[in-house]
Formats: C-alpha cells, sequence, structure tokens
C-alpha cells in the first residue's frame, strides 16, 4: 500500500510538472515558484524554492506530516535520524523546504545589500505556510502538521506555531534561542570560549 501510495504521490509531481527525478535516501526533490515578498499584491516577483519530502514512512495521506526547518544551510533530502524515528512512531510523511538565500533557493543571482534586504524572519515564515499549502494542494497531503528544527531553525519552528497556531498543530524547538534579539552577542561569546 505504502508503494503504491508513493507511485500515486510521483505521479502526481510529475503531472503537476514538478522535479520528481532526484531521490536522495527516499527523498523526492522539488521546487515551487514562491513570492520575494510575500504578502505585496503589488510586487509579484517570484524565486524557484527547493524541497523534499519523503512518503516512505507514512500510512496513508491522512498521515501527520513532519515539517523538518533546515535553517541556514543547503537542504539535502537527508532527514536527522531523530526526526526519522518520530516520522516512523507516528506514521508521518517528512517535508522540508530549503530556506529562502541558501541552497539553491536563491531570489538573486547576486547578494546586494539591497537583494539581502528579503532575508526575514517573517518572509521565511509565510514561505513554510505557502509551501504547506502547495503541498496540501498538490499531494492531497491531509494530515495534521507538526514542525521541528535545531537552533535558528529551532527558533523558526516556535515562531511558526506561534503565528500560524491554525496551520501548525505542535512544534519541536530543540536548541532554539526563542528570544528574539537584533544582536545576540552571547552567541559570539560563548563560541570564543569554546
Amino acid at each position: 500500500q505504502r508503494n503504491q501510495m508513493r507511485q500515486e504521490l510521483l505521479d502526481r509531481m510529475e503531472t503537476e510538472g514538478l522535479d520528481a527525478n532526484t531521490i536522495l535516501a527516499g527523498s523526492i526533490e522539488g521546487s515551487l515558484d514562491q513570492r520575494i515578498v510575500p504578502h505585496d499584491p503589488k510586487d509579484l516577483r517570484t524565486f524557484k524554492q527547493r524541497y523534499f519530502y519523503d512518503s516512505s514512512l507514512a500510512a496513508n495521506l491522512d498521515s501527520p506530516v513532519i515539517l523538518y526547518i533546515c535553517g541556514e544551510a543547503t537542504c539535502s533530502g537527508q532527514f536527522p535520524a531523530a526526526v526519522r524515528e518520530h516520522a516512523k512512531k507516528l506514521k508521518a510523511h517528512l517535508v522540508t523546504l530549503e530556506h529562502r538565500y541558501y541552497g539553491k533557493s536563491q531570489p538573486f543571482p547576486t547578494l546586494t545589500a539591497e537583494n539581502m534586504k528579503f532575508l526575514r524572519t517573517d518572509y521565511a515564515l509565510a514561505d513554510l505556510i505557502a509551501f504547506k499549502r502547495h503541498l496540501e494542494s498538490t499531494l492531497q497531503l491531509k494530515g495534521k502538521w507538526i514542525s521541528t528544527g535545531g537552533s535558528y531553525a529551532g527558533s523558526l519552528s516556535s515562531y511558526l506555531r506561534l503565528k500560524y497556531p491554525h496551520e501548525i498543530s505542535g512544534a519541536l524547538a530543540s536548541s532554539g534561542p526563542v528570544q528574539a534579539k537584533s544582536a545576540f552577542q552571547e552567541y559570539d561569546e560563548t563560541v570564543t570560549q569554546q
């Protein structure tokens, strides 16, 4: 039954014109057109944002969805062992979205100060919600969503649940500095003491 569901998801991705050719350790790579400025109806510019999903552990389309937040790194489609264990216990789908400005998810070809002004936490959260809605629409995923991440991605996981409680049913923040600060010198102090 899982193989049949996986084939149905692959077929749907191909029908929708998504990249279903890259399979990494059970993960399927795709991309979606994401708004550079999420909630501005006048600014319709988009960029390709890469994602991965793995439904090999899910029972069906009603299974929960674990959203693993990569954070400030290139996503590889490899889910951490602990996240895979949670998915196995919950019979959940695994999904991840590459953060804007990292890996292949580049809104602009150059990182000028003008272009970098769109690297914002609220935009990253909006990206995650647009991604969720995209997968619910294209893959017909109907289960509850749980976000997870570590460090900065852990903060994003907490913020996502806080800002969108009607979209995200639960959040796990591993080592997430959840108190947002414009200058976080404590991190540098800790690193220099090591």
